[in-house]
């Protein structure tokens, strides 16, 4: 019996940015501007195993492969 396990981990990290502006006056003169930036950062991590599995039967001299995959995919978000 022959086994080979193979693993694979992709990350990818998205970062989008808002920034709102806001001018308020309240007089003549009297302006107020604020402004509000919110970044929201998104983090996903695949992670991808394969395991090949052959056996060998040797008085039929019979070679049977089986190959299993599992995908796990897991997404965390943050909101500053």
């Amino acid at each position: 019996i022959s086994r080979t396990t193979n693993t694979t981990t992709i990350t990818r990290i998205t970062t989008a940015t808002t920034t709102t502006t806001t001018t308020t006056t309240d007089q003549p003169l009297q302006t107020t501007t604020t402004t509000t930036t919110t970044t929201k950062t998104t983090i996903t991590t695949t992670t991808t195993t394969t395991t090949t599995t052959t056996t060998t039967t040797a008085t039929t001299a019979t070679t049977t492969t089986t190959t299993t995959t599992t995908t796990a995919t897991t997404t965390t978000t943050t909101t500053n």
